[in-house]
């Protein structure tokens, strides 16, 4: 940041504050990706007795480890040492459907209040942080048309071509 003072005035005040709301958008931009990937894998495991068709991956082995690998990293607990050890702490939360939707005055509280524990969270100090579990099993992808998991296995990197070409 540069301040470039023309003209002194001693009633001239200058504020310094966290962009919360960039954290914000990142934050629901986790959720829209997550919800995303659980449509997809939903959609590509359904069967439909009543055609007797299903979908293109329905009873892959790997799909369901991906998919219950994402949802173990999701409601899983770390522990930081700080306020926070799931995403629910944060307003993240699980649906029955098995989305998530975010509780804007839960996260709202959380990011004014308690900013160094949410990054904490997050970030954590050393391996104990969220980002990490879920850098561990892929990248997620925001958006259409995109690969919704990138991971080093051959399998994973199949999985993002196939559903990228659904799209």
């Amino acid at each position: 940041m540069t301040l470039t003072l023309n003209q002194a005035n001693s009633s001239s005040q200058v504020s310094v504050s966290t962009a919360t709301s960039l954290i914000k958008s990142k934050i629901n931009a986790f959720v829209s990706a997550y919800n995303t990937l659980n449509t997809f894998f939903g959609i590509q495991s359904q069967y439909n007795p009543n055609t007797q068709s299903a979908g293109v991956l329905s009873g892959d082995s790997t799909l369901a480890a991906v998919r219950n690998g994402v949802h173990d990293v999701a409601i899983g607990s770390v522990s930081t040492g700080g306020l926070y050890s799931t995403l629910t702490d944060l307003g993240i939360e699980f649906q029955k459907d098995g989305t998530l939707t975010v509780n804007d005055a839960t996260l709202s509280d959380a990011l004014a209040n308690h900013l160094s524990d949410v990054q904490t969270f997050l970030q954590g100090p050393t391996s104990k942080r969220f980002c990490l579990p879920v850098a561990e099993h892929g990248d997620f992808a925001y958006g259409s048309g995109q690969r919704y998991i990138a991971g080093d296995d051959d399998k994973y990197a199949e999985l993002g071509k196939q559903s990228a070409e659904l799209d």
